[in-house]
C-alpha cells in the first residue's frame, strides 16, 4: 500500500523556504506559499513549482485547504495562525519559539488535542546523525550519573553594528532575542537528552544598543547574547551560552560529563559536510576519541544554497517523522506518552515513599497527603490533566484506544492516577455529567471534578444482591414532590473516604414495577453532606485499606436531594452504568497490566541481586 502524500502550505518565507525541499523531499504537494513580499513568494513559487501565492495567510487557508500548514513567521503570529489552521483540521509544523508566552503554548497545544491532529516545534538539530548518536548513547548509559554540562550555540550574524535591523530584534514580533531565535535549540537539546530544568538564573546583554528596530520608530530591545545557569531536576549542573554577536565562529557544542564517561558533540556550520556534526567519546582512564557517524542522507542532500541544505539534511528528518505521525493519527515525541512515563520517572515513583510517609504521619490515615497536590500543581503545568473524557472538549482529545496505554502507564503506581486527575472514580463519574448532565449539574459538580479541587464516589454495589448484574439492585429512589428520597444499602462505594469527596453517583430503583428490568433503575447526584449518609465501616482489599481513597460500606436513610439532580431522567439508570462502565473496565484492565509490569521488573531485578 502506497504512503498517503499531504498538501502543504507555508507562511513565512525567512527559514520556511527550507521547508519546501524539506516537505518535497518526502512525496508532498507544496500547493502554496504565503508572506507579505508577494514578489518574492512568486520568486520562489516559480522556483520550487508552488502553484499559489498569496500575501494573507487567511486567504491562504480558506482557498488552497492544505492538510498541513507550516509556520514560520514572527512568533507574534503562530498563535493566531496555529489556531486557524488546526480549527480547519490542519497539521501544524510550527517553527520555534512555539509561541510569546506559555498561555498561548499551552492553547495551541489545547487545540491540538481538540483538533485531533499532529502539532509539532521545529527543533530540526536533534537531527544531525552526531547528535542522534549522541542521544542513543546518552539512552544506553554511556555517561553514568551525569555531573555536568555545557552547550553554546554562538553565530557571527549581528555582531556588525551595520547589518539591517530586522523583526528579530524587536520583542513585540519575536518575543525574545538571542535566547528565543538560538537558545530555544540548546534548551531543548538539554531536555531532550538530559530530563527538566529545576533551577535557573540568566543574565543577558545587547550588542548594540543604539540600534533600532525596523523602521526606525524605537530602540531594539531584543537581547544579542544570553549565559544562562541552571541545575537539572537530577541534579546535574548545567551552563548555557548563546550569541549572535560572535565574530569567527558559527557553531553549536554540547558536552556533557558523568560518573562513567563523556560525550562532546559540534555542529560547526563552516566546515564541509556540517550537517553530520562530530562527535567524540571518553571513557574511564582514557582520551577523548572521534566516534565516526554516517550520515544517513539521500545523495545530493548537501547540493544547493544554504537554506535548501539546512531543509534537505536538518529538517526533512524531522519532516520525516512528523509524516508518520500524521499518517497515524499520532502526536510525535514529546507525546502524551512520552510526557507521562518521563513525569513518573522524575517525580511519581520519587514521590510513592513520601506519600507513604505522610500518610501515617497524622492521627488518621483518612488523611490527603501534601506531596500528591505538589504532583497534581506540576502535571497539570505540563499539560498532563484530564486526559480521558473521548469527544470532549473537556478533555485531552484522545480515544478510548488512545488513552489506553496512558492508563497502562500510570498504572504502575498507585499514586499516579490520581497526579493526572485521572484516577477512578471520578473519570467514571465525570464522563457520567459530561454525558448525561445537565449544565447546571455540569457547572456544579464537573467542574470543579476537572479542576482537581474536589472528589467524587460512586454507590451502587449491594450486599445482598449480585451488582455485577446492575438489573439486581434493590435500593429505591421515591419522588417526593420536589425532591427524591433515598434509601438503601451500599459497600464497596468507591472514594467514600477521601475528605475531598462531594458527591455521590447514586443507583437505585425509581419503578420496581416497570415489566422492563432494565428500565427500573435511576441515576442521581447525591451531595457528600446531606443528611441521612452513614459510613459504617471501610473495607479492606486483601490487607490494604487503600487509605486515604478507600472503599467503604454505606447506609443512606431517607436522603433527601432536590429532582433536580436526577441524571438524564427516571428509567435511565441501566442505559448510563452501560455508558458509565464500559470504558472504565478498560481503564481498569491497562492499570492492572501497568502495575503487573512492575511487579515483574521488580521481581526480575530482585532475582539478579540474589546470591
Amino acid at each position: 500500500m502506497s504512503r498517503k502524500s499531504f498538501t502543504v502550505a507555508i507562511v513565512g518565507l525567512g527559514f520556511g523556504r527550507a521547508h519546501i525541499p524539506a516537505f518535497q523531499a518526502h512525496g508532498c504537494e507544496v500547493i502554496a506559499l504565503c508572506q507579505r513580499d508577494e514578489a518574492a513568494a512568486r520568486a520562489l513559487a516559480e522556483r520550487y513549482g508552488v502553484p499559489r501565492v498569496f500575501d494573507r495567510w487567511e486567504r491562504m487557508l480558506a482557498e488552497s485547504k492544505p492538510e498541513i500548514v507550516v509556520i514560520a513567521t514572527p512568533p507574534a503570529l503562530h498563535e493566531a495562525i496555529a489556531l486557524a489552521a488546526l480549527g480547519a483540521g490542519c497539521h501544524v509544523l510550527c517553527e520555534k519559539p512555539l509561541a510569546m508566552n506559555a498561555a498561548q503554548a499551552r492553547s495551541m497545544v489545547e487545540a491540538a488535542q481538540r483538533a485531533r491532529r499532529t502539532a509539532m516545534t521545529s527543533f530540526n538539530f536533534r537531527y544531525p546523525a552526531a547528535m542522534q548518536r549522541f542521544h542513543a548513547m546518552v539512552e544506553a548509559g554511556a555517561l553514568g550519573r551525569l555531573f555536568h554540562v555545557n552547550l553554546r550555540h554562538f553565530a557571527p550574524r549581528f555582531a556588525d553594528e551595520s547589518v539591517p535591523s530586522t523583526w528579530r530584534m524587536d520583542r513585540a514580533q519575536a518575543g525574545h532575542g538571542a535566547m528565543g531565535d538560538m537558545g530555544v535549540h540548546l534548551i531543548d537539546l538539554a531536555r531532550w537528552n538530559f530530563g527538566e530544568f529545576k533551577r535557573l538564573t540568566a543574565q543577558a546583554g545587547m550588542a548594540h544598543p543604539a540600534r533600532t528596530v525596523p523602521g526606525g520608530e524605537k530602540p531594539a530591545d531584543a537581547e544579542d547574547y544570553c549565559a544562562v545557569t541552571g541545575e537539572l531536576a537530577s541534579g546535574a549542573q548545567v551552563t548555557l551560552t548563546v550569541s549572535r554577536a560572535a565574530y569567527g565562529v558559527n557553531e553549536q557544542t554540547l558536552e556533557a560529563y558523568g560518573t562513567e564517561g563523556a560525550l562532546l558533540y559540534r555542529l560547526d556550520r563552516e566546515t564541509p559536510r556540517w550537517w553530520r556534526g562530530e562527535l567524540r567519546h571518553g571513557g574511564k582512564g582514557a582520551s577523548s576519541a572521534p566516534i565516526k557517524v554516517p550520515a544517513g542522507l539521500p545523495k545530493g542532500a548537501g547540493e544547493g544554497d544554504a537554506m535548501e541544505v539546512v531543509g534537505k539534511t536538518t529538517v526533512a528528518p524531522l519532516v520525516k517523522r512528523f509524516l508518520a505521525a500524521a499518517r497515524k493519527g499520532q502526536s510525535p515525541s514529546p507525546s502524551f506518552e512520552d510526557g507521562l512515563t518521563d513525569f513518573m520517572n522524575k517525580h511519581v515513583y520519587a514521590a510513592e515513599p513520601v506519600f507513604a510517609e505522610q500518610l501515617d504521619q497524622g492521627p488518621t490515615r483518612w488523611q490527603i497527603p501534601p506531596i500528591m497536590e505538589e504532583l497534581k500543581a506540576k502535571a497539570r503545568e505540563r499539560g498532563l490533566w484530564n486526559l480521558f473524557l473521548p469527544e470532549s472538549e473537556r478533555g485531552a482529545g484522545l480515544t478510548n484506544l488512545e488513552y489506553a496505554p496512558l492508563c497502562e502507564i500510570m498504572g504502575r503506581s498507585p499514586i499516579a492516577p490520581e497526579s493526572f486527575n485521572c484516577s477512578a472514580p471520578d473519570t467514571g463519574n465525570m464522563e457520567t455529567i459530561e454525558r448525561y448532565g445537565t449544565p447546571e449539574q455540569k457547572k456544579q459538580w464537573l467542574a470543579p471534578l476537572l479542576e482537581g479541587k474536589i472528589r467524587s464516589a460512586f454507590a451502587m454495589t449491594e450486599p445482598k444482591v449480585a451488582s455485577s448484574d446492575a438489573t439486581n439492585i434493590e435500593s429505591s429512589i421515591t419522588r417526593d414532590g420536589d425532591h427524591y428520597v433515598i434509601n438503601g444499602h451500599k459497600w464497596w462505594t468507591s472514594g467514600i473516604g477521601d475528605p475531598r469527596c462531594k458527591i455521590l453517583i447514586f443507583m437505585g430503583k425509581t419503578d420496581a414495577r416497570n415489566p422492563d428490568r432494565y428500565k427500573q433503575q435511576s441515576m442521581i447526584l447525591v451531595p457528600r453532606a446531606t443528611p441521612g449518609i452513614k459510613v459504617l465501616r471501610m473495607l479492606k482489599v486483601f490487607g490494604y485499606d487503600d487509605a486515604p481513597h478507600g472503599h467503604g460500606e454505606v447506609v443512606f436513610e431517607n436522603v433527601r436531594v432536590p429532582a433536580s439532580n436526577m441524571l438524564l431522567g427516571e428509567g435511565r439508570g441501566f442505559e448510563i452504568a452501560q455508558g458509565r462502565l464500559g470504558p472504565g473496565r478498560i481503564h481498569h484492565c491497562m492499570r492492572q497490566i501497568g502495575v503487573a509490569e512492575r511487579a515483574l521488573e521488580l521481581m526480575c531485578r530482585r532475582s539478579t541481586k540474589r546470591i
